[in-house]
C-alpha cells in the first residue's frame, strides 16, 4: 500500500500530504547533446501530526531532490504539495519564508549538518530565534525542555556536539563539560 492512501486516524488532515510528485532537469549530455534527467518519479506520501519520516535511498536516487521540491527549493514538473491541507503552489514571499521556518531537511551527513564548533543547547536554540524569533532566554527555556523530552539532563546544553573532530572535541569538552 503507498502511504499516501493511507488513511490517518480519525481522517485528520495530514501535516504534509505529496502526491505524485516529480521532478526534472534539463541536461547538457555529451557532446553537446541535451536531455531530461527525471530526478524524481511520482512520490506519494503523507506526514500525519507526531510522525517522522526518513527518506532513505542510494546517492543520486531523489531523496535530497525530493524535499528541496517540498521546501520549494526547486521547481516541480508536477505533483501536488499540501502542508495542513493548503495546497503551496501559489505560497510566495512572506508566506513562503513562514512555511519553511516550520519544517526542515535533516541531511544524513552530519559533518554537513552541524557545526562541529556549537554547543547541543546553541544547535537546538538557532531555529528557535531565527524563525521562531524566540528571545534568548525563552530559547533556553524551550532547549531544556526538549532535551528533558529525549531523556538528555539539562547540562547537555553545554556539551558539543559529536561531530567535533576530537581534537576540538577534548577541548570544547574541558572547556564546556560534556554530558557524558
Amino acid at each position: 500500500m503507498n502511504s499516501a492512501d493511507a488513511v490517518n486516524p480519525g481522517d485528520a488532515v495530514p501535516l504534509l500530504d505529496v502526491r505524485d510528485l516529480r521532478v526534472s532537469f534539463g541536461s547538457r549530455g555529451h557532446f553537446g547533446r541535451g536531455g531530461v534527467l527525471r530526478a524524481v518519479n511520482d512520490v506519494s506520501l503523507q506526514i500525519a501530526a507526531g510522525e517522522t519520516l526518513g527518506l532513505v535511498g542510494e546517492s543520486g536516487s531523489g531523496k535530497s531532490t525530493t524535499g528541496n521540491a517540498i521546501l520549494k527549493l526547486v521547481p516541480i514538473e508536477s505533483g501536488s504539495i499540501s502542508v495542513e491541507g493548503q495546497d503551496i503552489a501559489n505560497v510566495r514571499g512572506k508566506a513562503l519564508r513562514h512555511l519553511r521556518g516550520r519544517m526542515q531537511m535533516v541531511f544524513q551527513d552530519p559533518y554537513s549538518s552541524l557545526d562541529p564548533s556549537a554547543t547541543v543547547g546553541s544547535s537546538i536554540a538557532e531555529p528557535l530565534r531565527v524563525h521562531q524569533r524566540m528571545s534568548g532566554r525563552k530559547s533556553a527555556e524551550r532547549v531544556a525542555e526538549l532535551l528533558e523530552l529525549v531523556g538528555l539532563p539539562p547540562r547537555a546544553t553545554r556539551a558539543v556536539t559529536p561531530t567535533s573532530s576530537p581534537a576540538a572535541s577534548a577541548s570544547a569538552s574541558r572547556s564546556r563539560g560534556h554530558w557524558r
